[in-house]
């Protein structure tokens, strides 16, 4: 709790005070260290505790790729992994908890347990299939299999679960969340394609990132998503650049998400 109320004055400060910073960086490491410690002796005692860390360690990430230099574009690999890395944590505590819903880890759970099904939802990939398109010369010639199929379309259908969610005009935090818990349902295999820097895994992660943009009023989001997503455009080929038209009307028009729309 301690590193988060430095980290939102590092935000506030525009990432000028450096006292702050240094006081967040302390608390971070106290953080891990324990959280560590407690994963290795997960109890009914320690879970619910575990689980809000856990979140609480998710938003420091969210908030640190602001800060991300962009050029020369690299993806935020490292992000993703560690973001997806808590998905055992949480599969563990529901082990223990799921008999006990009156628990604080069962109810964080259980408030996105409706999304799980959202990446295998070939229905939500409705408006996006151009995403999944393989017409075009170069769609035919980049490299294609059963697995890199099913991650880029577990990707996508998720995505489109974001993009339903805001068309529902759902409240702001609720979309909010399912935006958090990306890292946490694409596949392995699609994280290994973005770091490979494959064009249609840079072209999926823009869909994420304009959705993120849409979103900056979180202050924890903030305007990583129009950064990642410019930078992605520069880098993406020409060829490719079709499939960012989207994308790019919402970060030329700066389209944002609130409960007020």
């Amino acid at each position: 709790m301690f590193m988060v109320v430095c980290l939102h004055n590092e935000h506030r400060s525009k990432y000028t005070d450096e006292e702050a910073a240094e006081t967040c960086r302390t608390y971070l490491n106290m953080a891990l260290r324990e959280h560590h410690k407690d994963i290795e002796n997960m109890s009914l005692e320690n879970v619910d505790s575990i689980c809000l860390v856990s979140s609480m360690l998710r938003l420091y990430g969210f908030v640190k790729i602001q800060q991300r230099v962009l050029d020369p574009y690299v993806p935020p690999i490292n992000w993703l992994r560690i973001s997806g890395s808590s998905t055992a944590v949480f599969r563990k505590a529901w082990d223990l908890i799921k008999n006990k819903p009156d628990s604080v880890a069962y109810k964080m759970i259980d408030a996105v347990s409706d999304y799980l099904d959202d990446n295998k939802n070939e229905e939500l990939r409705r408006d996006l299939m151009h995403l999944m398109s393989r017409e075009e010369p170069h769609e035919l010639e980049e490299s294609w299999d059963s697995e890199i199929e099913a991650a880029y379309g577990r990707a996508v259908s998720f995505i489109g679960g974001i993009w339903k969610s805001m068309n529902q005009r759902e409240p702001a935090a609720t979309v909010g969340r399912r935006v958090v818990v990306f890292p946490m349902m694409i596949h392995k295999r699609f994280v290994d394609l973005v770091e490979e820097q494959r064009p249609r895994a840079l072209v999926i992660l823009a869909n994420y990132f304009a959705l993120m943009a849409m979103l900056r009023s979180f202050w924890w989001i903030g305007d990583s998503g129009p950064r990642e997503l410019q930078a992605i455009i520069e880098v993406v080929p020409e060829e490719w650049q079709g499939l960012l038209r989207w994308p790019k009307q919402v970060l030329e028009e700066q389209v944002v998400f609130t409960d007020d729309d």
